[in-house]
């Protein structure tokens, strides 16, 4: 009976020996999957996105603005090239493709002074059907060289320097003893001085006009070309009546009081000066009407004689104050 209840104490004493050798075992695995999971936690390094955006300072944004800004003024002035381009190659176009010769021709009568008118989108052709400015067509005018030769296609118009074909107006003046080409070496030279006093006693000195634009006009109160073209020659007038630095002046060969006359019946704005002759024959003026255009220099710069078509004149004496107020 003693020796089973000490077996039995022995069986107890084994039993209790291996559970707890068991359970220390368990806890050292607990507590190592705690420490390493604490381990994992903490110091797991962080993952950074290969595409994430770098940090922005003043100075980047500032960079990144200017590179922007060039790129697009780049952008903006290839776009003004082709856009040039363009337009110097359409004009080129059009240039080429313009037939004049194909026009029609008007035959301009003699008296021309009703019914005909320029229009703003009118061209001016020299003998050969070239198209040249207002201003060229005016100095190469002569008035007893050419004939106003008038080509219309459709609304457009163009005013053509038709040559002679013989030489029966230079005779008739060289007979007269005049020199009608002498005028128009005058160009480029000193503008001849004058000191002229008008029909209202007001007094006008070519010397006072330095650095200005001077504007004369050689006319005489019968002449129909020169009645023709007042109402132009007003307009400008009243263009620049606000510009200090443009002079309108008119010699006339008729009396103050036949000037005063030809005022009740017509509208001549510039400053009408009588019974003037012998300046005329200083510009060597051979014939009316004659217009003149003298630069701030106080050389002449433009000079044309013979009537034209309604606003052509006032379309070439406007092209010469323009360029020479530019200058």
């Amino acid at each position: 009976m003693k020796l089973f209840k000490f077996n039995i104490l022995l069986y107890i004493l084994y039993f209790a020996t291996i559970y707890a050798y068991c359970s220390s075992v368990k806890d050292k695995n607990v507590q190592e999957a705690t420490v390493e999971e604490t381990t994992q936690t903490d110091y797991q390094p962080i993952a950074i996105p290969i595409d994430a955006a770098p940090i922005e300072t003043e100075n980047s944004k500032r960079v990144a603005a200017e590179k922007q800004a060039k790129i697009k003024a780049e952008e903006k002035a290839k776009k003004k090239a082709a856009k040039k381009k363009k337009r110097k190659k359409s004009r080129s176009k059009s240039k080429k493709k313009t037939d004049y010769s194909s026009w029609k021709n008007k035959n301009l009568p003699k008296k021309y002074g009703k019914g005909y008118a320029i229009h703003s989108g009118d061209v001016f052709l020299d003998e050969n059907w070239n198209a040249i400015s207002p201003r060229e067509y005016g100095n190469r005018y002569r008035f007893f060289k050419h004939e106003k030769g008038l080509y219309t296609n459709g609304k457009k118009q163009a005013y053509k320097l038709e040559a002679l074909g013989d030489s029966s107006k230079i005779k008739l003046w060289e007979k007269r003893g005049i020199n009608p080409e002498a005028i128009y070496h005058t160009i480029g030279q000193d503008a001849p001085d004058f000191d002229l006093t008008d029909i209202y006693d007001n007094n006008y000195q070519l010397s006072d006009y330095a650095g200005k634009v001077v504007v004369l006009n050689f006319w005489f109160v019968s002449c129909a070309p020169c009645r023709n073209e007042m109402p132009e020659l007003n307009q400008l007038v009243k263009k620049y009546k606000d510009n200090d630095d443009v002079v309108f002046i008119a010699p006339s060969t008729d009396s103050k009081l036949q000037i005063e006359f030809f005022l009740d019946i017509y509208d001549f704005d510039y400053a009408l000066i009588g019974a003037q002759t012998s300046l005329a024959k200083e510009y060597g003026v051979p014939a009316y009407p004659a217009n003149i255009v003298i630069g701030k220099d106080g050389k002449i710069k433009f000079v044309t004689v013979g009537g034209q078509v309604r606003g052509v004149m006032k379309r070439i004496i406007d092209q010469c104050i323009e360029e020479e107020l530019r200058n």
